[in-house]
């Protein structure tokens, strides 16, 4: 969890959020959508008694070690297949190969031209439905919004909390969320 934490440069809180609704995390951590996730206070506590025990930086220059070991194994196969490569001879047309060699690299060049022409139209069409949905009137007005954060009291007893914000004058609606709506968020699981 802390190397999530690290690499995505997430607040406790938010790597408790992230843990909920993203199952790439919860596969990353191995937890299965049944289990309860500690809370963001427990995962301070933790990482604050790895840091006082001076553990914090010996994890993760483990982690870093097994990367590069990961990387120069996976590495070596292309490096040395490539090795024995010879592009001037290539380039001459010297190298002689059977015909299904040659189909197999006429195959790969069409095969990567095809690929990449759709990721191209595939940003293209991405980029425009951004576009369409950035000005699209969100059907709120996020000045008249107040947020309590789901914490403690409120949190175990959100049924009565809700009842009691919605009997207040002037209050046109009150729901629950996982997550601040107006924070950052990648998607909108969690809308009670």
């Amino acid at each position: 969890m802390l190397f999530l934490r690290h690499t995505f440069g997430l607040s406790d809180e938010q790597l408790e959020h992230q843990l909920i609704y993203r199952l790439s995390f919860q596969q990353f951590v191995g937890r299965s959508y049944e289990e309860e996730i500690p809370y963001f206070t427990t995962l301070w506590n933790f990482k604050e008694a790895l840091v006082k025990n001076k553990l914090m930086d010996r994890i993760f220059s483990s982690i870093v070690s097994q990367i590069k070991l990961n990387g120069l194994v996976v590495g070596s196969y292309p490096a040395l297949y490539l090795a024995g490569f010879q592009p001037a001879a290539v380039l001459r047309g010297e190298v002689k190969g059977s015909w299904g060699e040659l189909w197999a690299r006429k195959g790969l060049v069409v095969f990567q031209f095809a690929l990449s022409v759709v990721l191209i139209v595939s940003v293209l069409v991405i980029y425009r439905q951004i576009e369409f949905v950035q000005p699209q009137n969100l059907g709120y007005n996020k000045e008249h919004l107040i947020y309590f954060p789901l914490e403690g009291r409120v949190r175990e007893k959100r049924e009565t909390f809700l009842q009691q914000v919605r009997q207040v004058p002037g209050v046109l609606q009150a729901t629950t969320m996982g997550r601040n709506l107006l924070g950052r968020n990648d998607n909108t699981s969690g809308l009670n």
